[in-house]
């Protein structure tokens, strides 16, 4: 699992081997391997409470699609309005907008 590069869908299950109430609950299951994660490949966190997040909340709440920012800035912006972007932490979408100003 350490060396594994999706290292959170090759996580053991030792606890499947008892009779924990937990065993029945998926939640549960993934939680527990999160926290295993979460030890071993802390690197791979963000991707093990995504799977979490999808199991709790659904797939549908979870995936976020792509927004094509030339079709959504024409019709509403024009060259003498000023605008304001917000991204996630982590993504720069800079390139974007250049591509977008050009």
């Amino acid at each position: 699992m350490v060396d594994l590069p999706n290292a959170e869908t090759a996580v053991p299950e030792p606890w499947l081997k008892g009779d924990d109430d937990t065993l029945a609950n998926p939640v549960a299951r993934i939680l527990k391997k999160m926290i295993i994660v979460k030890v071993l490949r802390p690197d791979r966190l963000l991707v093990a409470v995504n799977d979490l997040l999808a199991a709790v909340l659904t797939e549908e709440i979870v995936s976020v699609n792509p927004v094509d920012l030339a079709e959504f800035a024409e019709p509403k912006i024009s060259p003498k309005n000023p605008i304001m972007l917000v991204s996630s932490p982590g993504f720069d979408a800079s390139y974007k907008v250049e591509l977008l100003a050009k």
